[in-house]
């Protein structure tokens, strides 16, 4: 694999992270549903003081100071036992660096990440596209798949 270099991103991140999403529409428009304004994304993020965010982070893969992946991750703390979990919200791998260790390498930052800052669990929904459940049930992920029910309400 390349030298891809793992980190939280920062707000001065921004336009590479417009041109990420951009790029990923462009490649892969039948598994977008919405359309995509990156001058209104951009000015979406620049809202949301990145810097300081607390109970949501985004970790980028960067390859030659661009983006090549990105994981969102949610924090949680229970205000009954302060028990602390998280949710990965989103994993997606540009999509001509697909199999190279990127996702894998991705989701082990944050596990360094959310055990450095005590956390104790953490859960995601599974992609269904075979390159997702290729990932989920690899050896090497050991995630354990569950069938639990979800109570859902759309408002």
């Amino acid at each position: 694999m390349n030298d891809i270099n793992i980190r939280i991103m920062r707000a001065d991140d921004i336009d590479m992270l417009c041109d990420f999403e951009e790029n990923a529409r462009i490649t892969e428009p039948e598994i977008w549903m919405d359309d995509f304004n990156k001058e209104d994304y951009r000015a979406k993020l620049l809202s949301l003081d990145i810097d300081n965010m607390r109970n949501y982070k985004i970790f980028i893969a960067l390859e030659n100071n661009k983006i090549v992946g990105r994981c969102d991750v949610m924090l949680m703390t229970s205000l009954m036992d302060f028990y602390k979990s998280a949710y990965i919200d989103w994993i997606y791998i540009q999509k001509d660096k697909r199999g190279l260790g990127i996702a894998h390498d991705l989701v082990s930052k944050i596990e360094t990440y959310l055990i450095d800052e005590d956390y104790k669990y953490y859960y995601l929904f599974t992609a269904s596209n075979d390159q997702a459940k290729k990932f989920y049930h690899s050896k090497n992920r050991s995630f354990k798949i569950s069938t639990k029910e979800i109570a859902e309400k759309e408002l």
